[in-house]
């Protein structure tokens, strides 16, 4: 990547909504480019102040995917404009901004506060963006043999891969995905018409070994410890028993 092909990515870059493989290449290219980088501090300083001010308001990622979705939608059928990411900048992003301003009162967003959205707000927006963008699976195979060496030299861990076909939740891939500023593994299972993401990542030292629950969206998410050093995400729109279900096989022994 030369800075002819990064400058019309670093507004996207900065807010989080660019895909991994142009993430990745993005840093890349940013670590030798002096001027690029001094671009992403000088929008990130923009957005921070803007954040920053009393009647700040955040929606939940899953939320900002949805409506996404939907201005294409209308895009699609000729009743809206969208500009492209390459006339990314000042005018049209404070046109965009007052446009959206206005939409997140009219659509009653809450609140949630200065910073940036929760890993659990990340988790729900991969998987819906993985569905939505078509790339759901990097590797697609029902065999963990061959989706597990498919992660070695691609993460700076070795994820456990288990496959539950047996049980009603059969493996059907797996991807590297990106969460909470790294790279992280992502697998696929299904159960009947719902597709199940199940992140790997590391898990942070001063967290918890309990399995935590959570219902957001529309999604239901579980997290737990898969080891001393790692932990999972599973998320879906399928029925919190069922994740449940899967959390428990996850858990029993091998």
């Amino acid at each position: 990547m030369n800075c002819n092909e990064a400058q019309p990515l670093l507004g996207a870059y900065v807010d989080g909504e660019l895909e991994l493989s142009s993430t990745l290449a993005l840093e890349t290219h940013a670590r030798a480019c002096e001027p690029c980088r001094a671009r992403i501090d000088s929008l990130r300083t923009l957005s921070h102040a803007v954040q920053r001010q009393e009647h700040y308001y955040t929606a939940s990622a899953a939320t900002k995917l949805r409506i996404q979705a939907a201005l294409r939608a209308q895009e699609s059928r000729g009743r809206l404009r969208i500009f492209p990411r390459s006339t990314y900048g000042l005018v049209p992003a404070l046109a965009g901004a007052a446009a959206m301003a206005l939409f997140v009162w009219t659509m009653g967003w809450r609140p949630m506060g200065h910073g940036v959205a929760t890993l659990s707000d990340e988790v729900i927006a991969d998987h819906v963006r993985s569905l939505m963008a078509n790339h759901l699976m990097d590797v697609a195979s029902t065999d963990r043999h061959t989706v597990k060496p498919w992660f070695a030299g691609k993460l700076d861990f070795a994820p456990p891969v288990k496959d539950f076909a047996a049980d009603g939740f059969p493996l059907i891939g797996g991807r590297i995905d990106y969460l909470g500023g790294r790279p992280v593994a992502a697998l696929i299972y299904q159960r009947r018409a719902h597709m199940i993401n199940v992140f790997i990542m590391p898990k942070p030292v001063s967290d918890g070994s309990a399995v935590s629950v959570l219902q957001e969206e529309g999604y239901s998410l579980y997290r737990w410890p898969v080891s001393a050093d790692l932990e999972a995400w599973a998320v879906s729109d399928a029925g919190p028993a069922e994740l449940e279900q899967l959390v428990k096989l996850w858990q029993r022994p091998d």
